[in-house]
């Protein structure tokens, strides 16, 4: 498949979307195994400039009962009102909060600039063709100050590799 395309999108996210067993919430898109895939694809002899890093923006919200996306904008939304405030799992290099609603606990797992900076990173080690995003509207652009900061700093998350990568 890889010599008929010009790009391969890597979709390097939804990785604990199937969940069989018991609730257990994970990161969507945890460092090491997009590391390990990506690595894998390269041994399968797919040149690695064909790689496009696909990293998601947003995130799931685990309440066990089931869980559904939330985007990124809604997700900096709910985080000041979390009862944990923001976590760091460094296993799997990405944030999360708890929060409760009608006495349900939820576990809320995403990517953030930090989260995303550290798998941007990925391109440039293994001299990927790219990265991508998945998908641009779940970021706030309207003009309040906070929320424009936090777009700007999900962009510049995946811009400082964008035009140095491939030199």
């Amino acid at each position: 498949m890889a010599k008929s395309c010009d790009f391969l999108y890597v979709k390097a996210y939804d990785m604990q979307l199937e969940m069989w067993d018991e609730c257990f919430a994970k990161a969507n898109a945890p460092y090491h195994q997009t590391l390990s895939g990506l690595s894998n694809y390269i041994k399968l002899g797919v040149d690695p400039k064909k790689l496009i890093l696909g990293l998601p923006w947003y995130g799931y919200d685990y309440p066990c009962e089931h869980f559904y996306e939330v985007e990124y904008k809604q997700i900096m939304q709910m985080l000041p009102r979390s009862i944990t405030g923001r976590y760091w799992d460094d296993n799997y290099k990405s944030p999360y909060f708890v929060y409760k609603d009608k006495d349900v606990y939820h576990e809320v797992w995403y990517d953030d600039p930090e989260s995303l900076s550290l798998k941007s990173s990925i391109v440039k080690k293994l001299k990927l063709g790219g990265v991508g995003a998945w998908f641009g509207n779940s970021l706030n652009y309207s003009e309040n100050p906070t929320a424009a900061m936090q777009t700007e700093d999900m962009w510049k998350a995946l811009c400082p590799i964008r035009l140095k990568w491939r030199t």
